[in-house]
């Protein structure tokens, strides 16, 4: 995955979650949300795009609805830009 698709990938999933806190709509994927979430930060940080210590991982303690992984979700891809 090149820096430019994990961007993509993240800056979608800011948009699903957007429109799931303003309809309601798709917020079951949360969970597959958080796991491409999760996946993408892992690879930033093996590529040393990121500081591990800036991005959390998101789990179910920390991540309690949509808005969360959207908001993180834009903060990781603006990282990437």
């Amino acid at each position: 995955m090149t820096k430019v698709e994990a961007h993509n990938v993240l800056r979608a999933i800011y948009s699903i979650a957007e429109d799931t806190a303003l309809t309601g709509v798709l917020s079951e994927g949360r969970g597959y949300s958080m796991q491409t979430y999760n996946r993408i930060r892992m690879i930033a940080i093996k590529e040393e795009w990121i500081d591990e210590l800036l991005f959390d991982e998101l789990t179910d303690e920390n991540c309690a609805n949509m808005e969360i992984v959207g908001v993180a979700a834009g903060l990781l891809a603006a990282a990437l830009k």
